[in-house]
């Protein structure tokens, strides 16, 4: 099927997705929570409203696809956001290793002397700190879901978008 997109800024992409079909369109276009609930969710964040506008930027993307009725629009920024939220519950120790990595990076880039010394590095410090976190948390949840195939299953529902 032929698959159509627009990024924010206008630029569109075009392309044959052979793996897509109508089972595959349903189940992109399957939610667990209603647009409002996940609206209200960014909406309940402790973030700044530019980071909620963000979110719900994403949350309104969508792929057009050709069918032979017509065309179907895919929520795709719904999804993702949906299995963000998805990872968040169901990891909360890679979540939190994450967050706590990045916070430690940055606090670790602002110590004077050390901080002006990395210079360039801050950005790298708290990616570095991030990605331990992360690391960290998520040998913490494996650990206690090792037999739990709900990631490969959230993330494989986006393969039938491969294009040629």
């Amino acid at each position: 099927m032929q698959i159509l997109a627009t990024d924010a800024n206008g630029t569109e992409f075009s392309g044959d997705a052979p793996h897509l079909d109508n089972v595959a369109i349903a189940a992109l276009n399957t939610f667990e929570f209603s647009k409002k609930k996940v609206k209200d969710s960014i909406d309940n964040l402790d973030i700044p409203s530019d980071a909620k506008f963000m979110l719900h930027s994403i949350m309104d993307q969508t792929i057009e696809v050709a069918v032979d009725t017509g065309k179907v629009l895919i929520w795709i920024g719904r999804k993702i956001i949906e299995i963000v939220m998805f990872l968040a519950r169901n990891f909360p120790n890679a979540t939190f290793g994450m967050i706590f990595g990045a916070v430690i990076g940055i606090l670790i880039s602002s110590i004077p002397i050390i901080g002006w010394a990395l210079g360039g590095l801050v950005g790298s410090a708290v990616a570095l700190g991030a990605i331990l976190g992360l690391g960290r948390g998520a040998i913490e949840d494996f650990k206690a879901m090792a037999d739990d195939p709900r990631i490969i299953k959230a993330c494989s529902q986006f393969n039938s978008l491969l294009t040629n």
